[in-house]
């Protein structure tokens, strides 16, 4: 057997001399530079940057594909009996209004009790249908009862029947204190019609003229909004209520967080996640971002409603305001705006 190698015949190589064979290779003095400017693209591709929504054409309005729903998160109202939606009929529109748990509130129950004393009071599904009628016109709001608590969700969706011939939707709140009122009111002196609206509760029903009523849902529970329209073209989108739309008179001062298109999965396509103008830093929470977590933090503003359309197989919403956007699974930003936030935050840090 031959004697093993001596050690003083053994190259000694140190890590200072191995970096520095690295440095002279050819191939790295060739690609560092590269490799070094996709790895810093590939990084800063990971940081979503906020935007306004006013100037990004594929972020507002947000609308949904067949099995989705639009999910309004974290919605801010700071006071009691807030409106979020209000309906205002045109005579010639009906509407039916199903709940499939509800209640009504104490006034309604007192109110109807001086000449109906087995009105129901337990949660039970409720009705309400009123009737197309020259003579008289429907108002809904749907309210926020009490001030919001975080996290909450209300989810609208399209009521997926076949044959559908006129608009409807579906409403579900979680979380939140919510209540639905419904009157009909004369828009003549003609006495002579018959503008009377069926309230049906379980196996009770009454026929009601005139007299509002005011339904509380239970958590979790649908609520479908089904349209008679004279006229319907379910190429265009129907746009039933109003949200803080000066010209009709109705300004609501709620807004939400998080703006969101999802499956029955949960699965979110659509992301609009509510963002402050500018940021003190680059906020690197992209990855809680992709799986659909808003960022929290105290300056974050909300976004605000301007409009809630519905068509044949989808709803839609738009909003204004500040947010980090994910459309199709992919964040959304532009050039300009990407670099002059970074100049923006590098200034900003340099005062620190």
């Amino acid at each position: 057997m031959p004697p093993p190698p001596s050690k003083k015949n053994q190259p000694k190589w140190s890590a200072t001399e191995i970096i520095n064979q690295l440095k002279n290779t050819s191939w790295l003095k060739k690609f560092a530079l590269p490799l070094m400017l996709a790895c810093i693209y590939y990084l800063l591709t990971l940081i979503p940057v906020s935007q306004r929504l006013d100037n990004c054409a594929t972020c507002s309005p947000l609308k949904t594909s067949i099995n989705q729903k639009l999910w309004l998160g974290n919605i801010v109202s700071d006071g009691d009996n807030k409106t979020l939606f209000e309906y205002i009929g045109d005579p010639k529109q009906s509407i039916q209004v199903h709940f499939d748990k509800a209640r009504l509130d104490d006034n309604t129950v007192n109110l109807l009790k001086h000449f109906l004393p087995d009105t129901p009071t337990s949660p039970q599904p409720i009705n309400f249908n009123t009737i197309q009628n020259k003579d008289s016109k429907t108002f809904i709001k749907i309210i926020l009862r009490k001030p919001t608590v975080m996290p909450n969700a209300l989810y609208l969706s399209p009521d997926l029947i076949p044959n559908k011939t006129q608009p409807d939707f579906k409403l579900m709140a979680d979380g939140l204190a919510i209540a639905i009122e419904i009157v009909q009111v004369k828009t003549t002196e003609n006495n002579d019609s018959d503008d009377k609206n069926s309230l049906v509760i379980g196996n009770w029903h009454y026929k009601l003229a005139g007299i509002p009523v005011t339904i509380i849902p239970e958590n979790n529970t649908n609520i479908v909004f089904r349209f008679s329209l004279t006229e319907w073209n379910p190429e265009k989108p129907f746009e039933p209520f109003y949200i803080n739309n000066e010209n009709s008179g109705v300004i609501t001062a709620q807004a939400v967080g998080k703006i969101a298109t999802v499956d029955e999965q949960q699965t979110i396509d659509d992301l609009l996640c509510a963002a402050p103008k500018s940021e003190k830093i680059l906020w690197l929470g992209s990855r809680n971002f992709r799986k659909g977590t808003c960022p929290e933090t105290e300056k974050r503003t909300s976004l605000k409603l301007t409009a809630f359309t519905i068509g044949k197989e989808t709803v839609q919403i738009s909003a204004t305001g500040h947010a980090w956007t994910k459309i199709n699974g992919e964040l959304i930003r532009d050039l300009y705006t990407y670099l002059k936030h970074i100049l923006e935050n590098i200034k900003q840090l340099s005062n620190w």
